[in-house]
Formats: structure tokens, C-alpha cells, sequence
């Protein structure tokens, strides 16, 4: 069988194919305009979500270059968390406590003058599970909320932060009280030597901060005496750390513009759905 020929919009087309054709060209163009006005809103929806992320992810650490004061928390038993808001956050060699470094790293490691803190809340409130398992099941019982958090991670998400304490650290008094993580191998091929994964390598070794001799009351949010940013401190701070405090000032104004321009392309994005 032959194919018929295409139908041209001239010549001997009855005004009735003419019509039927242009209006199916018609309607396959604004279809094709619709998928392409799509397409583009999905692009401008990823590009608004991703400057809105890197923005967001700019501000926190300028924040603390410029003001000096770094925030991170520590997950603990909700008594625990009380006894640290009027003393203190101190070492377990201090307090005689057997906690979650006993455990894992020896008495040996948990005799050292050296207390833990995480920037992520999220962190936190995964010790503070922990710590509640093992003061009700003891270490086995740590392993069995372990192996409950891989299946449902959203029960640490969604746990109450009661055991979970706030600080906020001055960084010129603590930048010298900052240790290695004794946990980790020292290295990434010693961490792994240990058991130890590279991504929790990486975690352990830079962004759990291992403090000397705890941190005092003064600085615990909600702690005996608690000491809030003041003027005169961010003035010190930068002072004493110039290079820092304007590397703050740099990426703060990165971020605000990545928050400016993500949430423009979001804006847009929806005041398209709208109309």
C-alpha cells in the first residue's frame, strides 16, 4: 500500500481540511508551548531551591565567624541534661558517669578530660537516644535502638529534644581547648584501619568538636548564669581575629545573595502556578 501524500494548506484542500489541519498544528503548538513552559518552571524551581540551599547553607558559619560564637549541642539522658544546665558540661573522668564513650572507646579514652559536641541537633538527639537505651537496657540495649533507627529513622526525628543541650561557644576562649577526636585513627586510612567508614571519618574528625575540660554553665543556653552575646564581645572577637570575623562578613553576603536569588526564582515560579 502506497502512502497517501501530505495534505498542503493550498491549492485543491476543500476549506474543511484546511481547517481540521491548521487547527491540529494550532493545538500541537500550544501543547508543545505548555511542556516547554514546564520544563522552564522546573528549572527555575531547581535553580531557586538550590541558591535557597546554598544560601542557607552560607549563613549559619558566617554567623559564627562574625559573631564569634559557635552553636553545637550535646544528646544526653533528660537528667543528665538538667545536671549540665546548673554545672556545667563536664567529662565523664570528672563526674564518674559511664556513658556512651565507655562503651565504645574504653575506659582508657573516657578517663581523658575531653567532653563531645556536634552542630547538628539531629546528631544530638540520636546520642540522646542512645544515652536514654543505655541507662534503661545498658549496652545492649544501645544496639537494639541502633538497629530500630536503620528501619525507622524518623523516630529519631521526630523524638522530643528533652535530653538534648544547647551551647553556645565563644570562639576565642575555646579555639584552644578544641582536641583531636580520639575515636578517630587520625586519618582517614587509620580511621578505616579502626572500622571506621570515610563519610564518619569525616563527621568524627571535623565536625564533632572534642573539647578539654568541658564547657561552663556560662555558656549552656538555659544554664546557671548563661551568658548572652553582647556587644562588646563581637567588638573583642574581632579584634583578636580579623582575617575570621571579615571571612564571615564575605560568606554572609554570599549567602544573603544566593537566599535573594533563590527566593525570587521561587517566588516567580509560583506566581506562574497561580496564574
Amino acid at each position: 500500500m502506497v502512502p497517501s501524500p501530505p495534505v498542503a494548506l493550498g491549492g485543491s484542500v476543500n476549506p474543511a481540511q484546511k481547517i481540521a489541519v491548521e487547527a491540529g498544528v494550532r493545538h500541537a503548538l500550544q501543547k508543545l508551548a505548555r511542556e516547554m513552559s514546564e520544563a522552564e518552571k522546573a528549572r527555575a524551581a531547581l535553580a531557586g531551591a538550590g541558591a535557597t540551599g546554598a544560601g542557607l547553607a552560607a549563613v549559619r558559619p558566617a554567623k559564627e565567624r562574625i559573631t564569634g560564637r559557635m552553636k553545637l549541642f550535646h544528646g544526653t539522658t533528660p537528667e543528665a541534661a538538667q545536671r549540665i544546665r546548673a554545672e556545667g558540661l563536664r567529662p565523664a573522668s570528672a563526674t564518674g558517669a559511664k556513658g556512651i564513650t565507655e562503651e565504645v572507646l574504653g575506659k582508657e579514652i573516657a578517663s581523658k578530660p575531653l567532653v563531645y559536641m556536634h552542630p547538628s541537633k539531629l546528631t544530638a538527639k540520636t546520642y540522646q537516644e542512645q544515652a536514654k537505651a543505655l541507662a534503661e537496657g545498658g549496652w545492649e540495649g544501645v544496639q537494639a535502638r541502633r538497629a530500630e533507627a536503620a528501619v525507622d529513622p524518623l523516630g529519631t526525628l521526630l523524638a522530643k529534644p528533652k535530653g538534648v543541650v544547647e551551647a553556645q561557644l565563644p570562639y576565642t576562649e575555646y579555639a584552644k581547648k578544641f582536641r583531636a577526636n580520639p575515636e578517630t585513627g587520625g586519618s582517614v586510612l587509620g580511621s578505616l584501619r579502626k572500622g571506621i567508614d570515610p563519610i564518619s571519618h569525616i563527621d568524627l574528625a571535623h565536625r564533632t568538636k572534642t573539647i578539654e575540660g568541658g564547657v561552663s554553665p556560662q555558656h549552656i543556653v538555659g544554664g546557671k548564669g548563661f551568658q548572652r552575646l553582647g556587644k562588646r564581645e563581637v567588638i573583642n572577637y574581632a579584634k583578636k581575629h580579623p582575617g575570621r570575623f571579615a571571612s564571615g562578613i564575605g560568606l554572609g553576603l554570599g549567602g544573603a545573595a544566593a537566599l535573594g536569588y533563590g527566593g525570587k526564582k521561587l517566588f516567580d515560579v509560583a506566581r506562574a502556578e497561580k496564574g
